[in-house]
């Protein structure tokens, strides 16, 4: 099938870094334009965290 995308998987080290800017800055908008993911994607990293 033409077009479709494989899925795309971070690894933890990924993750923790674009916890960390985020947090930094305490904006997950510009975590989004610094990594290339979207911002639903952030929040659920770090929501995820600190379960």
């Amino acid at each position: 099938m033409p077009g479709k995308r494989k899925r795309q998987a971070y690894d933890n080290a990924f993750k923790i870094r674009v916890i960390e800017f985020a947090e930094n800055l305490i904006n997950n908008s510009a975590a989004e334009r610094e990594f290339g993911i979207s911002e639903k994607r952030i929040e659920n990293y770090r929501n995820y965290m600190y379960i």
